[in-house]
């Protein structure tokens, strides 16, 4: 995420209570409560933060691509290829 991205949204988590994100991002995940991750979640989508990480991964994704495409070439078309070229989006297109 761009700095200015991230002070916007640390901004706006500071005037809603919370001391810092860094702080609290910096709690073990035993400390972390189910309600505050929630929170943190819902101003991260506000923020647009969540929106503007999935499209910078998405361009990384294509960038991988055409740069795999190039880099195997020699293999031809095979599924070994295939696979290896779809990996990138798949994994920036997953839900999990």
């Amino acid at each position: 995420m761009r700095r200015e991205a991230w002070s916007r949204c640390a901004a706006r988590i500071a005037d809603d209570g919370v001391q810092t994100v860094e702080r609290y991002l910096g709690l073990s995940r035993r400390q972390r409560k189910a309600d505050k991750v929630s929170w943190l979640r819902e101003r991260l989508i506000e923020s647009g933060a969540i929106d503007r990480a999935r499209n910078f991964a998405s361009q990384l994704a294509a960038a991988a691509n055409q740069e795999a495409s190039h880099a195997l070439d020699h293999l031809g078309d095979s599924p070994d290829r295939e696979f290896l070229l779809a990996l990138p989006s798949y994994l920036v297109g997953r839900n999990r």
